[in-house]
């Protein structure tokens, strides 16, 4: 196993685009002090270390840390285990760990993509943009907590595996749920009753779109876990986060905590 660190000046970048594209491996991303990035990587000799490109494009900063020889397109797996007692997959063959480090002195966009990993990503402390994750395989926990920036969008999109995530109390928050096969567990939102969806439809202010069953969209097949959730506070506070959670097979678990 070999070990790095790398450091990357954000500069006078006035918002920085950040992607982190990892095959196979364990990714812990959170908040430090000051600003820029400072990141530990540990990788097997034969996948090299991992390449880090920083840019700044106008007043936007773009940094890519992407694994040696990836494409982006890699995303296959081994997997073992169950719904009931989780899943593993075996990291032998990909023994790649990141520890970065994401400085708050510039607004961020944060980009997560990965074939299969298991981690932690703590976005406290961080000023956010945007954040999105897609991960064919995961075992992740998920602080989005953040200083959030006006009205923000997120995305996640787990094929495989257990998701925990955490949302903050002191905003709107609205959740639109797609799963497929496995157990959902949310407290601090609530669903929207399924007869207002079925003759109402469900406008989603800030965001732009009304959902209609009539559309053919995914709530219309699915009664029970999918659906759109709320919390009080969304459409009436200055600040909403909107969020799109897919999981495909696995376990979700969403908490609303100051």
């Amino acid at each position: 196993m070999l070990q790095i660190s790398k450091s990357v000046d954000f500069g006078d970048a006035e918002s920085v685009e950040i992607e982190v594209e990892l095959r196979v491996g364990e990714l812990t991303l959170l908040a430090m002090d000051g600003t820029g990035l400072n990141g530990n990587f540990r990788f097997s000799s034969g996948h090299g270390e991992p390449q880090i490109d920083y840019q700044v494009e106008g007043r936007r900063g773009v940094l890519r840390i992407t694994e040696a020889g990836s494409n982006g397109n890699d995303r296959s797996v081994d997997l073992e285990g169950d719904l009931e007692d989780g899943f593993n997959w075996n990291f032998s063959d990909h023994e790649t760990m990141w520890d970065i480090q994401l400085g708050h002195g510039q607004p961020l966009v944060v980009e997560v993509n990965a074939g299969a990993m298991a981690g932690t990503i703590d976005l406290r402390g961080l000023s956010l943009q945007s954040f999105k994750l897609e991960t064919g395989a995961g075992d992740i926990d998920l602080d989005l907590r953040g200083g959030w920036l006006g009205n923000s969008e997120v995305e996640i999109d787990v094929g495989v595996g257990e998701l925990e995530l955490l949302l903050p109390e002191g905003m709107g928050l609205a959740l639109v749920l797609e799963s497929g096969i496995g157990s959902v567990d949310i407290e601090g939102l609530e669903k929207l009753a399924g007869e207002q969806m079925e003759t109402e439809g469900v406008r989603m202010p800030f965001w732009g779109v009304e959902i209609k069953p009539e559309s053919g969209g995914w709530f219309d097949r699915h009664l029970g876990q999918n659906g759109v959730w709320t919390n009080e506070s969304y459409g009436q506070s200055t600040t909403n986060l909107r969020l799109r959670v897919k999981v495909g097979v696995g376990q979700l678990r969403v908490r609303v905590k100051d």
